[in-house]
């Protein structure tokens, strides 16, 4: 009886550590798209709006591109959201 208790508490533990595992590699890629994005975001950033639009050859292209930042920017307060939902149940 105790060694089935003992076999099954470490086929849990085993089980833990690799749903742990897993979570830290989702958390690691997570926060390497989100730096990835905000450097995006941040050289976007930089360029003027005359400039960008001057840039992009049309209004139609620059809106497009707007609509993009936009875009990736909503997806990016999702990974953050995600990524501390994550952290709290590691924790």
């Amino acid at each position: 009886a105790i060694e089935n208790k003992i076999t099954s508490t470490t086929f849990q533990l085993t089980d833990l550590e690799g749903k742990l595992q897993e979570n830290r590699k989702n958390i690691e890629f997570k926060k390497a798209a989100i730096a990835q994005t905000m450097t995006l975001l941040y050289r976007n950033d930089k360029t003027n709006t005359v400039s960008a639009i001057i840039n992009s050859g049309s209004l139609s292209e620059f809106a497009n591109q707007t609509k993009g930042i936009s875009d990736v920017n909503e997806q990016l307060n999702a990974l953050l959201l995600q990524l501390k939902e994550q952290k709290k149940l590691a924790k």
